[in-house]
């Protein structure tokens, strides 16, 4: 059992990471709580949060558009996000903050691309790492090793539930809202 504080370490890795590859993409969403609360009950379940993010989200990180995201989809979309200046290699700077920032419970840095690299990573040195490391199989709840629509959008949906009632309250969605889908 995850105690608060790693819960809400994680549940910030994973909307940081979202909203990375949010803002990626051109589809720009109604972020409101209202909108994601499509019953008007004041709460988000999972259904209206899966709902909502599979119509705006998904399909941007299923690269090849076969329903399913496997991890070449994942990591592919989390490198161009990261390669801010976009050449095709991360830099110190860019693969350095997204180790620390987004893979910090996975992923020690130094051991993973320092040994390898002293200056830029390419692609193929990024996933290696991240992918010896199994950030992505922890998302695959079924392991059939793709991500379906709704275990992507359960992985997020529950770490952004900070207290785990199995609702998103107005405070839980407008925290990540505010940071993260905002722009």
């Amino acid at each position: 059992m995850w105690s608060i504080k790693e819960h809400a370490g994680k549940a910030l890795k994973t909307s940081t990471l979202l909203f990375l590859l949010l803002t990626v993409v051109n589809v720009v969403p109604d972020t409101s709580f209202n909108e994601w609360d499509s019953n008007n009950n004041s709460k988000i379940s999972m259904d209206e949060f899966q709902s909502h993010f599979v119509e705006y989200y998904y399909s941007d990180w299923d690269m090849n558009n076969d329903n399913h995201l496997d991890d070449e989809d994942f990591y592919r979309m989390t490198f161009k996000v990261l390669d801010s200046n976009n050449n095709d290699r991360l830099d110190f700077s860019e693969s350095k903050w997204g180790y620390d920032y987004l893979y910090g419970d996975y992923v020690d840095y130094e051991v993973a691309v320092k040994k390898e690299s002293d200056s830029e990573i390419d692609y193929r040195t990024f996933y290696r790492s991240i992918y010896e490391s199994g950030y992505y199989r922890d998302f695959d709840s079924d392991s059939d090793g793709h991500l379906n629509e709704n275990e992507l959008a359960k992985a997020i949906y529950t770490t952004w539930d900070i207290d785990g009632n199995g609702y998103l309250s107005n405070n839980e969605f407008t925290t990540f809202n505010n940071l993260y889908l905002e722009t």
